[in-house]
Parts: C-alpha cells; sequence; structure tokens
C-alpha cells in the first residue's frame, strides 16, 4: 500500500511512502515519514494500492487515530487554495502539535512507544501556570526574562 502525506512545508504537492507491512494508516492521520534527512510529522491525504519499493517506508503512526476526517481535510484543502497556501502548512496551523513520546509503533496498542522513557518534571517556579497539557504557561510580569532565562 502506498499512501500521500503532506507535510508543513510551502509545495503543492504531497509525497508518495510505501506502508509497512501490519499496519494501515487513515485518511487525515498524522505520521512519522522521513523527509529531507530528518523524522517529520506529516498528514495522510490518501490512500492507493500498489507495492513500491523503491519508496521510502513510514516510520510510525504519530497518533493513533485520524486528526481530520473527510470533511477537516476538505476545508483545510478550501483554505490552502483561498490563502495561497501548501495543505499540509494548513493542516499544521489547524491541529495542535503533537505531543512528543506519542508516536506508536504499528500494531501496538498502546498509545506510547515501549521505547520512551518517563520524564519528571519539577514543581513550576513562580509566575508559570500548568496547562492541563503540562505545557508550561509563562504568566505575569517578567515572564520575557524568565523566558530567556530558560533558553
Amino acid at each position: 500500500m502506498i499512501v500521500d502525506v503532506a507535510f508543513d512545508a510551502p509545495v503543492d504537492h504531497p509525497f508518495s511512502y510505501r506502508v509497512p507491512a501490519g499496519w494501515t494508516p487513515a485518511v487525515g492521520q498524522r505520521v512519522l515519514a522521513p523527509l529531507g534527512g530528518a523524522r517529520r510529522v506529516g498528514i495522510v491525504l490518501a490512500l492507493r494500492e500498489g507495492d513500491e519499493r523503491v519508496l521510502k517506508s513510514l516510520l510510525a503512526p504519530a497518533e493513533p487515530a485520524p486528526a481530520l476526517d473527510v470533511a477537516g481535510l476538505g476545508l483545510a484543502r478550501w483554505i490552502a487554495a483561498e490563502s495561497l497556501s501548501s495543505v499540509g502548512s494548513t493542516c499544521a496551523a489547524l491541529l495542535p502539535p503533537v505531543e512528543q513520546g506519542t508516536a506508536t509503533r504499528p500494531g501496538s496498542s498502546r498509545g506510547r512507544s515501549p521505547l520512551d522513557r518517563s520524564v519528571t518534571t519539577p514543581e513550576p517556579a513562580a509566575g508559570v501556570a500548568t496547562a492541563p497539557s503540562g505545557v508550561e504557561l509563562l504568566v505575569g510580569a517578567g515572564r520575557e526574562k524568565r523566558l530567556l532565562e530558560q533558553v
């Protein structure tokens, strides 16, 4: 099986990849794939039959379920056309970022890869609020200075 994947990149075409055995991605699902020598998150735009051995293989699902349904992808395509943007860039702008460490291996029923390690986060400092997703939000006076100290 072959999938067409769009990335957050200024190109007007998707990239084709071979699907590893035992895994059937869905249209609208975000996946990890090699692009330009790096692992990038892209969104599956189409599935088709074929077995092109010359194509690179997808690496892993970035999320266990599709992030966009057919109507959502249609909306993303329309927004991309109206704004002269790429479909991949539009989807990346519409969707929240993929959380680090949530990529699953093909065939795995778990939400996290067995290779992931638990990370303990320290208590937030004064002027730092923690969102439900675990992201730290800098609030209050002096947040720019605290941000620069973290870098």
